[in-house]
C-alpha cells in the first residue's frame, strides 16, 4: 500500500491522512471489484459468493472467486491502476 502512497504523491501528508486516504482507496477498490466480478457470475454462482461474503472469511471468498474468475488478478490490476489514475486526476492541482 505505501506503493499506492507513493503513485498518489501523498508522502508529505501525515501517517493518519495516508491511512484514511488508504481505507478510502481500498473500499473502492473492494466496492469495484464486487460489481465487475459478480456480473460474470451466474445466479447460483452469486448466491453462493453471497453467502461466501457474508462469512467473513476473506481466504474463502477469495478461493471461491479464483475458481470462478480465472482472470481475477488481471482484473484485480486494472481496477487498481484505473483507481490510481481516477485518484490523481482528481489530487492534481491542475485539474
Amino acid at each position: 500500500m505505501d506503493d499506492i502512497i507513493t503513485q498518489l504523491g501523498l508522502e508529505s501528508l501525515s501517517q493518519e491522512e495516508q491511512n484514511e486516504i488508504l481505507s478510502q482507496f481500498t473500499d473502492s477498490l473492494l466496492k469495484r471489484l464486487v460489481v465487475r466480478v459478480y456480473d460474470r457470475l451466474n445466479d447460483q454462482d452469486q448466491a453462493t459468493f453471497d453467502q461466501v461474503t457474508e462469512s467473513g472469511d476473506q481466504a474463502q471468498v477469495e478461493s471461491f472467486l479464483k475458481t470462478k474468475i480465472p482472470n481475477l488478478e488481471e482484473i484485480r490490476e486494472e481496477e487498481t491502476s484505473g483507481l490510481i489514475q481516477e485518484m490523481k486526476d482528481f489530487l492534481s492541482p491542475n485539474r
